[in-house]
């Protein structure tokens, strides 16, 4: 259970990097492994420099930890490793469809080719800061 101090830190604290809204058919790829050639598409919903919100059906994207691929023809080496910050059903989904989830990840060591890569996709496809 939560205590109250640190909901008073959430609320109050201001995130260290902003946050871009990305095109709404905008689509990345998770692997549990940096060579793994297995990864399953999830859409992303916005992206930091430090972490980022994706949503996905129950199919899909139930690891804890694992990599992200921000371009599907980019070099493994620009793969970012991630861990699950939160992993929260989304409400409103009719009764006949797959349950969608919405995971918040944050970033974990990056490689310079995964800098590099977070910036060209940043450049290319976000809308507007958050």
């Amino acid at each position: 259970m939560t205590d109250i101090t640190e909901i008073f830190h959430r609320l109050f604290t201001r995130r260290r990097d902003q946050r871009f809204t990305v095109f709404g058919d905008t689509f990345v790829t998770l692997s549990p492994a940096i060579s793994s050639g297995q990864g399953k598409k999830v859409r992303i919903v916005d992206i930091s420099e430090s972490g980022a919100v994706f949503i996905y059906n129950s199919s899909a994207a139930s690891e804890n930890s694992g990599f992200l691929k921000l371009f599907e023809a980019g070099p493994d080496s620009g793969k970012i490793r991630f861990e699950t910050a939160s992993d929260v059903q989304v409400s409103g989904a009719s009764q006949t469809e797959d349950p969608c989830w919405r995971k918040s990840v944050k970033f974990k060591s990056m490689t310079d080719v995964g800098q590099s890569e977070l910036k060209k996709f940043l450049k290319a496809f976000s809308l507007s800061q958050k």
